[in-house]
């Protein structure tokens, strides 16, 4: 006679593999692939027709017109082009949307390429994720500090 814990074990021996991807994980990879300047890493965690929105500009226009948006191929190479040493502090992670959106609170420590100039801003990301890869990124940051900073405010 079985027992009811062999029955269950046997039951559910599918069930994990039915589980939904854990939405963390991408992003994870996606913040260690940016530290390691590793664009391909990047690139594998990312839907092919990823899209980086990025709200906030210098000039102060909050409006869609405002809004600068770029495809992953041309958002990695800017940010691996125009900056060093690219990391993100003590980042803390909130799954929202039944794991379909995920917000990453950080401080981001930098160093604009051009001049070695250390880049300080604070940042908070939204992913939005569709099946197990990042669709969207929309990235917030100060935009007077990435500015005063000579960061790529405005471009």
């Amino acid at each position: 006679m079985k027992s009811l814990l062999t029955i269950l074990i046997v039951l559910c021996s599918g069930c994990a593999t039915n589980a939904p991807p854990d939405p963390l994980i991408p992003v994870q990879q996606f913040l260690a692939a940016m530290t390691a300047e590793d664009k391909a890493a990047a690139e594998t965690v990312l839907s092919a027709n990823a899209e980086f929105v990025l709200p906030f500009n210098p000039n102060g226009d909050a409006t869609e017109r405002g809004m600068r948006r770029f495809l992953a191929p041309v958002y990695l190479s800017l940010a691996f082009d125009n900056y060093d040493n690219i990391v993100y502090s003590n980042p803390l992670f909130h799954v929202a949307n039944n794991g379909t959106t995920v917000f990453v609170e950080s401080i981001g420590d930098l160093k604009v390429a051009s001049t070695g100039r250390p880049y300080r801003n604070r940042y908070i990301f939204r992913f939005d994720i569709y099946n197990g890869r990042i669709e969207r990124v929309t990235e917030y940051s100060n935009p007077v500090t990435a500015a005063r900073e000579g960061a790529l405010a405005g471009r």
